[in-house]
């Protein structure tokens, strides 16, 4: 008993020491639990905090980033921002395509205007001079190829690359160039000129040569890198001037890369001069309308190509399938321009053509035709003179109709022939009558006299006429409307539903 009392007063004093030292630290006991730190891009860091200060209790501090992890961060921002920023370059680029491909959608040909009802009756001349376009394309899309073999009809020149292969009794390779004065310097052969030889000639003469050294022995002759030439285009160009060309260039090359001819400059006389002498006269139009190049040759170093002025011109419009300005070449009739357009559209009127023609150059005269037989009638067929235009006017419309109305299955407007389709066919095509129709309908006829329209209205017994009656069985004609009213409701009983 007494050594329990004794034990008491010193239970009290160490627990009277214990909390004079925690007084002294300011440390609460609930503070003694280790705390693991989170990772401060987490999104818990902030959260905890913020409920513990709720709860009353102090906040634990927060580890702060490191600077690297800082300039991480406000980099990320900043990379957001950049592709942003390409996102919305690459949206305005498909935008812009998009916006190209709906524009070129959005134009309609003369027979989607046609069926859709807008064909306008007056005729467009806003007409442009034909083929011209074409060169306002970039020219490196036209530049010719340089890794193709080169044909036997290949003239080798200064700046040609060659290369040659032996094999056999002697192994043997060499690349050699073609210097100024148009030789080939080949090692224990010597100097070989070959300068204006094609390249066939040049296999033959390169054999021969080192034949007269070597024995037993096969050859192969290639072309490497090639030369470039100079050439001239003059005249009505539409950017004349001296150009440096590759040696495989031929014409049509030539004229792409240089813009080819002004609007003032002749597209049907293209010329090639050379050494003084004329050897190509080169009609474009032959390579746009019938994609012949028959004509278009290589280029040789200082070729003039000459653009002669444009000769005449005549412009069609209207319902052809390629309405534009062409340029005449000798005599030409209204049956070859009209093969140059492609041909009338499926929309041409052939019973009209108009032609506006320049008199003596002091008045401007219009006259008719018609394109029917226009093969064989020379009349038709006439002559076209310089700056006539003409017109092919768009078939007109005949609204051979009857509107049909009423308790039938489909009412609208039905072709017909007048005169021949009658009552009974048109309810037949409409899908018959329906069951709540009247047993009359009535017939509504305009006609044309000197004092003007007369409307006339007469009633038509249905049954009869469905039946092939001739009185009531009538034909019709475009001035017609058919109108068949529901049956009153005394007359007919509504649909009854019937619940077994």
């Amino acid at each position: 008993m007494n050594s329990t009392s004794n034990k008491m007063p010193l239970f009290f004093f160490a627990l009277l020491i214990i909390s004079i030292l925690f007084t002294f630290v300011n440390v609460s006991p609930a503070q003694q639990i280790q705390a693991v730190p989170v990772s401060p891009v987490s999104s818990a860091l902030t959260v905890a905090p913020m409920q513990r200060q709720a709860d009353g209790q102090q906040s634990m501090q927060v580890p702060q980033p490191s600077q690297e992890q800082s300039q991480l961060q406000s980099s990320k921002p900043e990379m957001t921002r950049q592709s942003e920023t390409d996102g919305k370059k690459k949206d305005e680029k498909s935008a812009t395509a998009a916006l190209s491909v709906r524009s070129s959608a959005d134009f309609l040909s003369q027979f989607e205007r046609f069926i859709s009802g807008g064909a306008p009756i007056n005729i467009s001349t806003n007409v442009r001079q034909f083929g011209y376009d074409l060169f306002s394309m970039p020219s490196s899309t036209f530049a010719p190829a340089e890794k193709v073999p080169v044909g036997p009809e290949y003239v080798i020149g200064p700046g040609d690359e060659i290369r040659i292969t032996i094999w056999g009794n002697i192994d043997g390779h060499w690349s050699i160039i073609v210097d100024r004065d148009g030789n080939l310097s080949i090692p224990k052969v010597g100097i070989i000129g070959v300068t204006g030889l094609t390249f066939k000639e040049l296999k033959e003469t390169l054999h021969k040569e080192l034949s007269k050294y070597y024995t037993g022995f096969d050859m192969n002759v290639s072309m490497g890198s090639l030369r470039t030439i100079q050439i001239y285009m003059v005249g009505n160009a539409y950017r004349p001037g001296a150009y440096t060309v590759s040696s495989l260039s031929t014409l049509v090359n030539a004229l792409f890369a240089t813009g080819g001819p002004s609007k003032t400059g002749s597209m049907r006389d293209i010329q090639v001069n050379r050494n003084g002498k004329t050897i190509v006269r080169f009609d474009m139009y032959d390579f746009l309308l019938k994609g012949d190049k028959s004509q278009d040759i290589r280029l040789m170093p200082e070729d003039v190509i000459f653009i002669p002025p444009i000769g005449q011109l005549i412009g069609i419009a209207g319902n052809v399938k390629n309405p534009a300005i062409f340029e005449l070449k000798g005599e030409s009739r209204l049956l070859d321009i009209l093969i140059m357009t492609g041909g009338l559209s499926n929309t041409a009127f052939r019973d009209r053509v108009q032609v506006m023609r320049i008199e003596n150059h002091r008045f401007r005269m219009i006259f008719e035709s018609d394109l029917q037989d226009i093969e064989t009638n020379p009349e038709k067929n006439f002559i076209l003179a310089d700056g006539d235009l003409i017109k092919v006017y768009s078939v007109v419309e005949a609204k051979t109709i009857v509107t049909l109305s009423g308790a039938v299955a489909m009412p609208g407007d039905y072709g017909l022939i007048p005169g021949l389709t009658t009552v009974k066919e048109i309810i037949t095509k409409a899908g018959g009558l329906l069951y709540f129709a009247a047993d009359k309908a009535e017939l509504t006829r305009v006609k044309v006299t000197q004092a003007g329209p007369v409307t006339e209205r007469m009633i038509i017994d249905l049954s009869k006429a469905m039946k092939g009656d001739f009185n009531h069985n009538i034909s019709l004609d475009c001035r017609s409307a058919l109108n068949i009213d529901p049956a009153s409701a005394s007359n007919f009983d509504p649909p009854r539903t019937v619940i077994f």
